[in-house]
């Protein structure tokens, strides 16, 4: 991970700075760092070290590699490494939710959200999970005997199902597509702005910038579609019905919720497309762990899977623990 040290004590100000390479200008660095960022973090690694340092006037980048500086960054003196201007860009798109606030704000909604994603708050979502698993089954059937056909759009359409599901108590089938569609290229606007430092603002009308606005408008307005039909619903067992508690309660404004289900469903959906598709791509080449997590799946006797059967189901979590060490969603 890397990080800007901006706020930090006099006696660190006093330390060197950890050995890498210099820059005359950030825009050098970008363009170096562009083509392939993740190879460019292993190289410097590699070269120097486990902490290097990005020299680039008037700024530097601290590059830390070990699960130990990653604890000291994000939790133990998280206060003195603000997320800072790299995320200011990225607001436009994802306003003060998560991933892009700081501080008091981000303590404070992680206290309200949290709570959704404890063990006995994921068991509430498991049939959620079951449904959409099985209308992904139904559609795979009704292509058998089809050509060899990308499995990655169905595996977007799954996870988005799911992720909707859970989230938002509905089955959204029919606009899961446009949804990933558009989540996708909001996600392809933040990449670029972050590695472009004259990017210009989302309001001139380039053609990048163009098309970012109208995937906002697509995805801002079915998060406001879904909350105003979990409304109508008077909630259930999903995150937006306990989150809407909390704007009845004044603790979250409504455009906080906003950003917070944005948050959601682009960590939710897009990272749980590329393991699952993984996973089907590792298994296809595999036929002998195939047939084991078949032999799992046999012993349910054809009855919705529960919380209770996922000791049972060991090898099959070994499959999704290996697909996410091979090939990691994100870094």
């Amino acid at each position: 991970m890397s990080t800007s040290p901006d706020r930090v004590d006099e006696a660190s100000r006093a330390r060197p700075l950890p050995p890498g390479p210099r820059y005359a200008t950030p825009f050098q660095f970008f363009r170096e760092l562009r083509p392939d960022p993740l190879a460019y973090y292993r190289r410097l690694v590699s070269e120097y070290g486990d902490v290097a340092c990005v020299k680039m006037w008037p700024r530097c980048q601290v590059v830390t590699a070990r699960p130990e500086h990653h604890r000291r960054v994000l939790v133990d003196r998280a206060e003195r490494y603000p997320k800072g201007i790299t995320f200011l860009r990225r607001k436009e798109i994802g306003g003060d939710g998560l991933f892009f606030s700081d501080g008091e704000l981000w303590k404070e909604q992680r206290r309200l959200i949290m709570p959704s994603f404890r063990r006995s708050a994921l068991v509430e979502l498991i049939p959620h999970m079951v449904d959409g698993a099985r209308a992904f089954v139904a559609r795979m059937r009704e292509r058998t005997g089809e050509p060899a056909f990308d499995i990655a759009p169905e595996m977007a359409k799954l996870a988005m199902d799911i992720a909707c599901r859970a989230f938002f108590g509905c089955d959204i089938l029919e606009r899961a597509q446009a949804l990933h569609e558009a989540l996708w290229a909001s996600s392809r606007y933040t990449g670029h702005v972050s590695t472009h430092p004259l990017a210009p603002p989302l309001w001139v009308p380039t053609r990048r910038n163009r098309e970012a606005r109208a995937a906002l408008r697509t995805m801002y307005g079915a998060i406001d579609e879904l909350i105003a039909e979990n409304r109508a619903r008077g909630g259930g067992a999903n995150v937006l019905a306990r989150l809407n508690e909390h704007v009845t309660d004044g603790r979250m404004s409504e455009p906080q919720l906003r950003y917070e289900m944005w948050t959601l469903l682009n960590a939710g959906h897009e990272t749980t497309a590329t393991t699952i598709g993984f996973a089907f791509g590792l298994l296809s080449q595999h036929p002998e762990a195939l047939a084991r997590v078949q032999q799992e799946a046999d012993a349910l006797r054809g009855r919705a899977p529960m919380h209770a059967d996922l000791p049972a189901l060991d090898f099959t979590r070994r499959v999704v623990c290996e697909t996410l060490r091979l090939y990691p969603p994100a870094w």
